[in-house]
């Protein structure tokens, strides 16, 4: 089969071609702001399954009267993930891009840890913006990116979160704002 979209397949993802891949998922009126709910006790499980450091997982999202609920979590890392940066397997990521659209669901977060502590740690790299723009293109406008490291530092960031588009909100305990007070950086309640 071939590549569905217009634009080239983002290779640093590793995307096989024989592959039936889920459709980009959009709003009608990309003017309006999302709401994008998370549960705290699934992004638990994330940050569990990113660690060690350089690991990627993607969670899957169902649209509802109020915008969007992340309901699940895969992990789509490499088998053997470099110590320096990480990158998708394909076959598990488009199996887990064919299972959320099998189930309904779509690509609604990109997550991957980084080395170190602290809200620095979580700035993307030159490499992570290139990954969450092509994955943007491909999948969702309203992609939302998340970057975790061991202290239970988090960002959330991407074009849709810079331009407001989407508003997070936190469903259970354990997450807060991270004592820093910068913006869309949380903290996860390890202690």
């Amino acid at each position: 089969m071939k590549w569905p979209f217009r634009s080239p397949v983002p290779t640093h993802v590793l995307l096989p071609f024989d592959t039936a891949y889920p459709v980009r998922w959009t709003d009608a009126n990309k003017s309006d702001k999302c709401t994008v709910l998370i549960p705290t006790d699934l992004m638990f499980a994330a940050w569990r399954q990113v660690f060690p450091a350089e690991r990627m997982a993607v969670l899957g999202g169902r649209r509802t009267a109020r915008g969007v609920r992340v309901t699940s979590v895969v992990d789509v890392t490499e088998p053997q993930p470099s110590a320096a940066h990480v990158r998708a397997d394909s076959r598990r990521l488009s199996t887990a891009l064919v299972d959320l659209d099998r189930a309904g669901a779509h690509l609604a977060v990109w997550m991957h840890s980084h080395p170190g502590e602290g809200a620095r740690a979580t700035h993307p790299s030159g490499i992570d913006l290139t990954q969450e723009r092509d994955l943007r293109r491909h999948y969702s406008d309203r992609l939302i990116s998340i970057i975790v490291v061991r202290d239970g530092s988090l960002r959330v960031w991407g074009h849709a979160v810079e331009e407001r588009r989407v508003v997070i909100r936190w469903i259970g305990r354990g997450i807060n704002k991270h004592p820093g007070g910068e913006p869309n950086v949380y903290q996860i309640t390890l202690a």
